[in-house]
C-alpha cells in the first residue's frame, strides 16, 4: 500500500502543477489577446485619422472631428473636446459625442484661461493632464452648468500648446 500510496501522492502532484500550468497559460493568452486588441485599435484609429487627412484637402475641420473622435473611443469616453485659445478665450474647434443644445452651449460660453474651475481652463493653465473622477463632488470643478447641461461625471484634460482637450464620461445608471 505504501508504494502505490507514494505513487498516487505523486500522480496528485504532477495532476495539481499541470493544473497550475493551464491556468498561467490560460492568463498568458488572455493578457497578450488584450494587448494585441488594444495594438489594433491604435493602428486602426491612426489609419482612419490618416484617411480623413488624405480625404479632406486643405480643410483642417475634418481632420479635427476625426482626431477629436477617434481619441475619444480610444479613451472610453461619451464626449470629446477640442479648446483652442483664440482671443482671449478657450474655444471650442472641435467635439465629439455632444448633444446640440450642449454643443452651443460651450460655443456661447468660451472658457477665460483663469478658469481653472473648468477641464479646459485648468488643464490649460497647469500645463498638465488632470482627471476629474467625480465632478459633481470635486471642489476644483466649479462649471457645474456645463456639468449638468452635458450630464458627464468623470472627465479627463490633456494639455496643447494652445488649448486642450478634454474627455468626459456620462452619469452612471440610477
Amino acid at each position: 500500500g505504501d508504494e502505490l500510496e507514494s505513487l498516487a501522492d505523486g500522480f496528485n502532484r504532477m495532476a495539481e502543477q499541470i493544473e497550475e500550468s493551464y491556468q498561467s497559460l490560460e492568463a498568458k493568452v488572455e493578457d497578450r489577446t488584450r494587448e494585441l486588441s488594444e495594438a489594433l485599435a491604435y493602428q486602426t484609429a491612426t489609419g482612419d485619422v490618416l484617411k480623413a487627412i488624405s480625404r479632406s484637402t486643405f480643410q483642417l475641420q475634418p481632420v479635427l472631428d476625426t482626431l477629436i473622435e477617434t481619441a475619444a473611443q480610444l479613451c472610453r469616453a461619451d464626449k470629446g473636446f477640442l479648446f483652442q485659445l483664440d482671443d482671449r478665450f478657450y474655444r471650442l474647434k472641435a467635439s465629439f459625442g455632444l448633444a446640440e443644445d450642449f454643443r452651443r452651449f460651450i460655443e456661447a460660453n468660451p472658457i477665460h484661461p483663469d478658469a481653472v474651475g473648468t477641464v479646459a481652463g485648468r488643464t490649460a493653465n497647469e500645463h498638465r493632464v488632470l482627471h476629474y473622477e467625480d465632478v459633481t463632488t470635486d471642489e476644483r470643478y466649479t462649471w457645474k452648468e456645463a456639468q449638468n447641461f452635458g450630464g458627464f461625471r468623470t472627465a479627463l484634460g490633456v494639455p496643447l500648446p494652445r488649448g486642450a482637450l478634454g474627455f468626459c464620461r456620462g452619469r452612471d445608471p440610477a
